[in-house]
């Protein structure tokens, strides 16, 4: 019968997938046995090793790190005297922090050639050489990065594969991960092969962004160089090492280039409908960067009235400082495709301005001279272009005089020199007896001139 003939198949399958299951548990188990068994053997055999050293080895070992300590320190010390030249200078900043760990690995390897010549196995040469190669790839790790990120590769890579060198446990270890094995779909992958290609794309990844660090890091030195043109090539550098590690990244995952190919159409696609914005935004920072009409530090406003200074351009947005702690993202498509207002594009100078109102019983010629004085009077109002005082309005209360002067980098702190102006204003009418005039009998103050505001003066009342 059917029902009972397929009933046993499947039982069949289920016994041979346990057997398989059991057997590759029981295979795991022996390997594992193995690779301890072998471990403890190289780690007994590393001091057996050690004791039997000989004492010329013994003093090569002494003497490596000793005369590179004393050459190594005299050396860097001489670049650093001379580092007003620009070989130097490199040196001083970037090859002196390897002088002692380089001549440390020289010593020792001419040591370890004295020692195999007059017929002696070496012991402690070899660990000492890979000790002075992990101390050469901490100075370069922390010459890179910054001290968080290279702790880390230092504590997690190079510590543990120099010790697991050092007591010969590497080889073991490396045996023990080829012979772990599992099947995702139709591809056989070991274990070796999986931490090979974590640990490559994971430095990788790292060593990239400490190239773009470092990049940064040197070019926000090179003061002679325009701000702008710093950034771009900051821009520049990281999308060509982003586009070489994918590349790389995929060489080591194996994937052929030729099956992208497939994707095109659906990457383009998705370039066109749902990464629209963000390609535009990340041309349009481009342009931003070519054209130089907005760099970094200049003060912008924009036509909603946003303004501020400009302190980073990114990929995607421009950030900037509103002046009262808070900073705003702006899309860099709304710098491109509206107008904006660059207060310090050819120049950092400000125009600004007061009103005031007088009454009619006052000459407004008698009341401009005093205004100019207390103007002139303010160290941060320029000479030149010098201040000037109009009569701009006559209102209901009186004649509305306008004080217009000059600020540099007003944009900094608009309030403090325009409260300046103003006290010294009030002073200079205050001793030439001029009386300020409104309903609210208060000083106005403002960018643009208008008339006083207030309710006109009560009408008479008709006879009746």
């Amino acid at each position: 019968m059917p029902v009972p003939a397929l009933q046993n198949t499947n039982n069949a399958s289920a016994a041979d997938a346990g057997a398989a299951g059991h057997q590759r548990l029981q295979l795991l188990g022996e390997r594992l046995s193995n690779f301890y068994h072998d471990a403890r053997d190289a780690f007994l055999q590393f001091f057996d090793r050690v004791d039997a050293s000989t004492p010329g080895e013994l003093i090569a070992v002494a003497a490596a790190p000793v005369l590179a300590a004393l050459i190594g320190v005299r050396l860097a010390r001489f670049v650093r005297s001379r580092r007003k030249f620009g070989l130097t200078n490199w040196l001083s900043e970037s090859a002196a922090p390897f002088f002692v760990p380089g001549l440390t690995l020289i010593f020792a390897m001419l040591g370890l050639a004295i020692v195999q010549a007059s017929d002696v196995e070496p012991v402690l040469l070899p660990m000492e050489i890979k000790i002075a190669i992990a101390w050469l790839a901490m100075r370069l790790v922390l010459q890179m990065s910054s001290r968080q990120s290279a702790g880390w590769v230092i504590v997690l890579v190079i510590i543990p594969i120099t010790l697991l060198h050092l007591f010969g446990v590497w080889m073991p270890l490396v045996t023990a991960m080829k012979g772990l094995s599992f099947t995702i779909g139709t591809t056989q992958l070991t274990a070796l092969a999986v931490f090979r290609t974590v640990t490559l794309l994971a430095l990788l990844l790292w060593g990239t962004n400490a190239i773009l660090g470092l990049t940064e890091r040197r070019l926000g030195r090179m003061k002679a160089m325009h701000v702008s043109n710093r950034v771009l090539i900051a821009k520049i550098t990281q999308i060509v090492l982003y586009f070489i590690v994918f590349l790389i990244g995929l060489r080591i995952l194996g994937v052929s280039l030729t099956a992208l190919s497939v994707f095109s159409g659906a990457v383009g696609v998705g370039v066109g409908f749902g990464l629209q914005k963000i390609a535009s935004n990340f041309i349009s920072g481009i342009i931003l960067l070519f054209e130089k009409s907005v760099e970094i530090g200049d003060f912008i406003a924009l036509t909603d009235g946003t303004s501020g200074t400009v302190r980073a351009t990114a990929a995607r947005y421009t950030r900037l400082d509103l002046g009262d702690g808070r900073e705003m993202l702006i899309p860099n498509e709304d710098l491109i495709g509206q107008r904006v207002i660059n207060s310090t594009m050819s120049n950092t100078l400000s125009q600004q301005s007061l009103t005031v109102v007088i009454g009619y019983d006052v000459d407004p010629s008698t009341a401009l001279p005093p205004m100019l004085e207390a103007a002139k009077s303010c160290k941060c109002v320029l000479k030149d272009p010098s201040p000037a005082a109009y009569v701009t309005a006559f209102g209901n209360y009186g004649v509305t005089l306008t004080l217009t002067f000059w600020l540099e980098d007003a944009h900094k702190s608009p309030a403090a020199p325009k409260s300046e102006v103003a006290v010294a204003l009030w002073r200079a009418f205050r001793t030439h007896g001029i009386p300020i005039v409104t309903q609210q009998q208060f000083l106005h103050v403002g960018v643009t001139s208008s008339e006083p505001q207030g309710e006109p003066a009560a009408k008479p009342k008709a006879r009746k």
